[in-house]
C-alpha cells in the first residue's frame, strides 16, 4: 500500500477488516491543507467531516451495511485542535493542526 500523506497533503482513509483480520475493502480521499503562515497548517472541519461521510460510504459500497459492523476505531492527527459553537453546532474556525 502506498503511503497516505506527505507535506502539504493529508488523506482520510477507511479500511474495513473482517474478523480475521483481511481487508475486506477500503476507501480515502484527500484533505485540503491550509497554510495560512510558514509553518502553520490548518484544515478545513466542515470539509473534514463530509469527507469521512463520503469515504466510510465508499468503503461501505452497497454490500457492506451497518449493521455488518460490529466495531469502529477512529485515530487522528493527537495535535489538531477545533473549537465549536455551542448553539449553531458550526465550527468557530479551522482546525489547527
Amino acid at each position: 500500500m502506498k503511503a497516505r500523506q506527505a507535506y502539504g497533503q493529508s488523506f482520510l482513509t477507511i479500511i474495513i477488516f473482517d474478523h480475521d483480520g483481511n481487508i475486506v475493502s477500503q476507501s480515502y480521499e484527500e484533505i485540503k491543507q491550509i497554510f495560512p503562515r510558514t509553518g502553520w497548517c490548518e484544515q478545513d472541519a466542515v470539509e473534514v467531516w463530509e469527507k469521512c461521510v463520503s469515504v466510510m460510504k465508499g468503503a461501505m459500497g452497497s454490500r457492506i451495511r451497518a449493521d455488518d459492523i460490529e466495531a469502529i476505531g477512529i485515530t487522528t492527527q493527537r495535535s489538531t485542535n477545533l473549537l465549536w459553537d455551542k448553539k449553531s453546532g458550526k465550527p468557530v474556525y479551522n482546525a489547527i493542526t
